[in-house]
């Protein structure tokens, strides 16, 4: 990740958490809420790495890479919109040395 720009962080991402909440019953539900929107690059995977996945849990999987220091800290529970598709957090790596640059793998949500 140590070639990646602030200026190839090009597209706009959007993380959700689900809480729980009261709706106007009383009754708890639910709800997804939008915690942070920030800039990422975004990287499908190439066909020798799709070939090399099939099977895996990395199967169908998209990167993106943000920048390290975010308003709010990233988890495996929270979900993104990216482009009016739903991606669920596979795996996070933060930049623990460099503190960069973040890489999330993410996959799509059926």
């Amino acid at each position: 990740m140590k070639n990646v720009s602030i200026g190839e962080l090009n597209e706009r991402i959007t993380f959700y958490q689900v809480t729980n909440e009261k709706n106007d019953w009383g009754e708890v539900v639910k709800t997804e809420k939008e915690v942070m929107t920030c800039w990422a690059l975004v990287r499908s995977q190439f066909y020798k790495e799709i070939l090399s996945t099939i099977g895996t849990t990395l199967q169908n999987s998209t990167t993106f890479i943000i920048r390290h220091q975010q308003k709010v800290k990233i988890t495996s529970e929270m979900t993104i919109l990216y482009r009016d598709q739903k991606y669920e957090i596979i795996q996070i790596t933060p930049d623990i040395y460099d503190k960069k640059f973040d890489l999330i793998i993410a996959k799509v949500v059926n």
